[in-house]
């Protein structure tokens, strides 16, 4: 029986991005908006500067100061300007009738909507274009795969920038529930995840860059929330989010988790063991390990997450509440059974 990923390896999807890329999306956006994307990426490459130790300690200041301008403008200009607005909005006044800390616990959403954009648009552009080589990208080429390069750190420099500004908005404005510790958690993992793949580079550093494409899916999961606050469960927006939601975080998070696990972990640290480990110096091979437990252990995150937004959907649409009365009436009928035969 022919296996998926066989199924997928023949239909060479690896070959029809590179063609997709070369014949329609460059030449599209040389003739529309006049940026010639060879261009674009060889510059990149040529003016990043070589990630320092300084100049990393500076990207993550830097990235944490910028991300708190963008939350304040969001805060103060932005969110009220559009709330003003429309004020007479029946889920609007939800809004206005909000403290300030809960308008500012309302605003982090919006800000992590504006991160996600500009994270997974830094995944999918070190995907194609790092390198700075024309006609590769990181799945035609091992050398594109086993080097971080510069735009790559700095990139995860800036996210990382995002996660301390973050965790520190946390201590001062969130309620210490659960949910905000699971959040302490998941930030202070994610810190010392970008800093191990930059430590480590090559390919754990190439994919820990990359990983941040699943962020896709956080525009959906924050909007199905603030649509709450909003009180807007019963709408049609908040149904068409919720399937967004869910198709989403399976093909941003449980997906790209699987490939990168089984079709590319997977292959080169059990069936290319030794080619594998000689990319990587010695000294750093125990933190190399820690970090593919690591990763291994988000991909089980990622699947325990989408199995509750799996089940939400499932309530949502009425199936849960068919399946648990189907399984009623089975028992009913067991139960029967038992009691004529006694």
């Amino acid at each position: 029986m022919v296996s998926f990923e066989e199924m997928i390896r023949a239909l060479d999807l690896k070959n029809v991005l590179l063609r997709f890329l070369m014949n329609v999306a460059h030449p599209f956006m040389k003739k529309t908006f006049k940026i010639d994307m060879d261009e674009v990426q060889a510059w990149v490459f040529k003016n990043v500067p070589e990630c320092t130790l300084m100049n990393k300690v500076a990207t993550i200041v830097v990235g944490a100061i910028v991300w708190q301008v963008v939350f304040l403008v969001l805060h103060y200009v932005m969110i009220p300007t559009f709330m003003n607005a429309f004020k007479n909005n029946a889920a609007i006044k939800h809004w206005h009738a909000m403290d300030e800390r809960k308008k500012q616990w309302y605003t982090s959403y919006w800000h992590a909507i504006v991160h996600a954009f500009f994270s997974t648009a830094g995944a999918i552009y070190c995907f194609i274009y790092a390198d700075g080589s024309v006609g590769t990208t990181w799945f035609h080429c091992n050398y594109y795969k086993f080097n971080m390069f510069p735009i790559q750190q700095y990139l995860n420099l800036l996210s990382a920038g995002y996660l301390l500004y973050d965790f520190v908005f946390c201590l001062r404005v969130a309620e210490n529930d659960g949910l905000t510790y699971q959040t302490y958690a998941h930030h202070l993992l994610s810190i010392g995840g970008q800093m191990q793949g930059i430590y480590i580079g090559g390919f754990m550093g190439s994919i820990c860059q990359l990983t941040w494409i699943t962020e896709g899916s956080t525009p959906f999961v924050n909007l199905r929330q603030i649509l709450a606050w909003h009180n807007m469960q019963d709408t049609t927006l908040y149904l068409m989010n919720g399937f967004m939601m869910t198709w989403s975080f399976f093909w941003f998070r449980v997906f790209f988790y699987n490939y990168m696990i089984f079709w590319k972990l997977q292959d080169y640290v059990m069936y290319r063991y030794e080619s594998f480990w000689q990319t990587i110096p010695e000294h750093k091979h125990t933190i190399t390990v820690i970090a593919i437990i690591s990763y291994i252990m988000m991909y089980g995150l990622q699947l325990f997450w989408f199995s509750k937004i799996l089940q939400g959907l499932l309530k949502a649409l009425g199936i849960a509440d068919a399946i648990q009365r189907t399984e009623r009436i089975k028992k009913d009928e067991e139960d029967n059974k038992k009691v004529k035969q006694e």
